[in-house]
C-alpha cells in the first residue's frame, strides 16, 4: 500500500477521476480542482501539465485568478462551422457521400438541399440554428411530402447533424 505524499505550497497535481483529467492544488489553504475536460491519455497529460504550470507560474507571481475563468478551456466551436451556412454545410456533407452512397440516396439528399435552398434557413449560419428554426424548416416541409418522404428527408438531415456532431466532439 503506497501513502501520498502531500504536494509542496504552490504545486498543482494532475489526477485522474472517472477517466478524465482534473487539476488539484491548495490556495490560502483551500484545496481546490478544476476539470480541464479532457479524457485520460499521454497527449491530455501534457494539456493539462501546461494549464497546471501556467497556475503554479500566477501562484508565484501573485496573478493567480481566483474565478479559474482564465485557466478553463473555452468552449469554442471549430471554425469549420463559425461561418458556413446550412445550405453549404448539406452541400459538404453530401459531397463527403459521394463515394459511399448509392445513386438514389444522393439524389434524396440533393433533393433535400433544394428544400434547405427554398427556405430562410438554407442561408443562416450553422452556429445560430436552434429548436425554432429547425422546427420551423420541419414545418416548412411537411405540406410538401409524404408523411414517408418527409420522415425520410428528417433522417438525411439528423444524419448531417450526427456527423457533424461526431466531427466536433
Amino acid at each position: 500500500m503506497s501513502i501520498k505524499k502531500k504536494a509542496s505550497k504552490g504545486t498543482v497535481s494532475v489526477e485522474s477521476f472517472r477517466g478524465r483529467l482534473r487539476l488539484r492544488f491548495r490556495i490560502d489553504g483551500i484545496q481546490k480542482t478544476l476539470a480541464v475536460n479532457l479524457d485520460d491519455s499521454k497527449e491530455n497529460r501534457i494539456r493539462a501539465s501546461l494549464v497546471a504550470r501556467q497556475i503554479e507560474l500566477d501562484l508565484l507571481g501573485g496573478t493567480f485568478d481566483h474565478t479559474l475563468e482564465k485557466y478553463r478551456p473555452s468552449p469554442q466551436k471549430p471554425p469549420l462551422i463559425q461561418n458556413i451556412t446550412v445550405a453549404t454545410l448539406f452541400e459538404q456533407f453530401i459531397d463527403s457521400k459521394v463515394e459511399d452512397v448509392a445513386a438514389s440516396t444522393l439524389s434524396k439528399y440533393k433533393s433535400t438541399l433544394g428544400h434547405i435552398k427554398g427556405h430562410a434557413i438554407g442561408n443562416k449560419l450553422v452556429p445560430t440554428i436552434g429548436v425554432d428554426a429547425a422546427r420551423e424548416f420541419a414545418a416548412f416541409l411537411k405540406p410538401k411530402l409524404s408523411e414517408r418522404v418527409y420522415k425520410e428527408r428528417l433522417g438525411l438531415l439528423a444524419a448531417c447533424v450526427l456527423e457533424l456532431d461526431e466531427a466536433t466532439g
